[in-house]
């Protein structure tokens, strides 16, 4: 209901973003717990209709972990290694991502909401520090976790201040306005070089 509702309103007021449901990837180094990995599924599976997906290159030890899971609904598969869970997670661009014994690992990871780092996901959601407001849907391609700059409204500025740079883009601009058919486009910039505007203003 309150992605709902954000969405009615989001088309009169700035809202944070129309998140959900929780996602949830979990890159598991063999040597960890498996307890643990099954925790940090666990507590994002409370969240109603949360994906979760676990990934590891030892089925026995995928098996560990998921014999802790029994009723719970997730995905696991199995990859070639390290490297290969970098990969998936970039490509599902997930909102939280626990990489658990494999922090070497963070510096390739581009497409995430968050990354926990041998940490529980839990604490993102709590008490870590970083904003809970995190983008879903595979969204973290192209977004990052909510931050003061999304509350920031910038205002741009242009002005010419150098002829021989101003002409040279000018020219291009023009170019392209008349592609588009936007013959006016074209002329406003072309005629704004001839009359001397530019050099009142430069």
């Amino acid at each position: 209901m309150c992605r709902q509702l954000k969405y009615l309103v989001s088309q009169y007021v700035g809202i944070d973003g129309i998140e959900g449901p929780t996602e949830l990837v979990v890159c598991a180094e063999p040597s960890i717990d498996p307890d643990i990995i099954a925790l940090d599924v666990m507590a994002q599976l409370e969240h109603g209709s949360a994906i979760a997906v676990i990934i590891t290159w030892d089925e026995k030890y995928l098996d560990a972990i998921e014999s802790r899971l029994s009723g719970l609904n997730y995905l696991s598969t199995l990859v070639d290694g390290p490297r290969d869970c970098v990969d998936l997670i970039n490509e599902l661009a997930p909102e939280h991502v626990t990489l658990w014994g494999l922090e070497n690992l963070v510096n390739g990871i581009r497409n995430a909401g968050a990354v926990s780092i041998s940490t529980p996901s839990a604490m993102i959601d709590y008490i870590a520090g970083p904003s809970h407001v995190l983008p879903t849907e595979s969204s973290a391609r192209w977004r990052g976790t909510l931050s003061v700059y999304d509350f920031l409204k910038p205002v741009v500025y242009v002005k010419a201040i150098n002829r021989d740079l101003v002409s040279d883009l000018a020219r291009h601009g023009a170019s392209l306005a008349v592609r588009e058919g936007f013959n006016n486009h074209a002329r406003s910039i072309t005629e704004w070089l001839l009359t001397g505007e530019l050099d009142k203003s430069s």
